[in-house]
């Protein structure tokens, strides 16, 4: 077969399958032999030539090749939302902690609510910071610390970083389940780009819990990533603690994390009467 007569064969192809892929629809009409869109009045087909060959092959019209622009954006955005959904459920230990944002907040946190939220915002800045880059949120239980701490990695995902948000006991459990594995999973909480412990010192510590905080606190600074810790700790105790292992626990998150107290309305006791209001309203008591 001559080279014309192949090109000649594909073009006629090419033909045949446009004029099966965009059809004629109702209102369309005919000008000056080519087909036109009945809705937006644009062409549907234009005419291509090789050599003796001439021959009208349907094209996309105006209203269509929008039609599948958009399609194209909703099918991304799904793609994208799928990945974020992916992302939220790796980066927190329970799923509520999902829906933890600054718009939907309905707790008054004032000052840490307002700094947290700046944290979020100015995190690209932050996080280049060599020295302190970090948050240490502590208040009374029911405050709102972890809400806040939550409500920051949800901001940061949205903005496509990578974080891990995990609780002080799980981590030192997990740690502690598998020696051999102990490296590895240091590594993976290391890559992320924020990393947030929640509730530390919420349980008896110990000598291995010191170690284990130490050791991922140290593993921070020296990569120089951002950390976030909650706690219930005081302030007087954070400045004085009663052990030296204590001590150097909290010296070295003090030198990496800015403390911020957060002093919010104990969230935890008034969903607590919101559930006993609804549940006596049903029992009529």
């Amino acid at each position: 077969m001559e080279q014309t007569d192949f090109y000649t064969a594909a073009l006629q192809k090419a033909a045949e399958a446009s004029r099966r892929s965009i059809r004629e629809e109702a209102g369309d009409y005919y000008e000056n032999g080519l087909l036109f869109c009945g809705k937006c009045r644009t062409k549907k087909e234009h005419v291509i030539s090789c050599g003796a060959f001439t021959k009208p092959v349907r094209c996309l019209c105006e209203c269509a090749q929008k039609k599948r622009e958009e399609e194209e954006r909703e099918r991304l955005r799904q793609i994208a939302a799928e990945r974020l959904l992916e992302r939220r459920r790796a980066c927190f230990f329970t799923p509520r902690l999902c829906e933890c944002t600054f718009s939907n907040s309905d707790g008054d946190t004032g000052t840490a609510g307002r700094a947290a939220l700046r944290y979020a915002e100015a995190f690209s800045s932050i996080r280049g910071m060599e020295a302190l880059n970090g948050l240490l949120l502590y208040g009374p239980v029911g405050s709102g610390k972890s809400y806040l701490a939550a409500a920051v990695a949800n901001r940061l995902l949205d903005d496509g970083y990578r974080v891990r948000m995990t609780g002080f006991s799980r981590l030192v459990n997990e740690l502690g389940a598998s020696f051999s594995g102990r490296q590895e999973r240091l590594d993976e909480l290391n890559d992320s780009d924020l990393l947030i412990i929640d509730d530390l010192a919420a349980e008896r510590e110990t000598e291995y819990m010191n170690e284990v905080v130490l050791q991922v606190i140290d593993m921070r600074a020296t990569s120089k990533k951002p950390l976030i810790v909650t706690t219930n700790l005081t302030a007087e105790k954070l400045k004085n603690p009663e052990t030296e292992a204590k001590r150097r626990v909290y010296s070295r998150l003090l030198s990496r994390c800015m403390p911020v107290p957060v002093n919010g309305p104990d969230r935890r006791r008034r969903q607590l009467a919101e559930h006993y209001s609804d549940m006596q309203a049903m029992l009529q008591l």
